[in-house]
């Protein structure tokens, strides 16, 4: 018996640009700039939610603290 995918959230470029708190043109450049890991559904380009962590792990900065 085979065990079928685990079934993970894909987002659009709008929702991405949501999650991300950015504009959907930014988040059009991210997905064409291979800076976030794809997946092509038809014709329509979706983002995988672990792409998403993947992404924003790598890109974290520390917060300075006040002085």
């Amino acid at each position: 018996m085979t065990s079928s995918p685990s079934r993970e959230r894909l987002y659009t470029p709008a929702e991405l640009a949501e999650v991300l708190s950015i504009t959907p043109r930014q988040a059009r450049t991210l997905t064409q700039g291979r800076a976030l890991r794809t997946v092509k559904v038809g014709r329509s380009v979706r983002v995988p939610e672990s792409a998403v962590d993947e992404y924003i792990e790598a890109h974290m900065r520390p917060v300075a603290a006040n002085r």
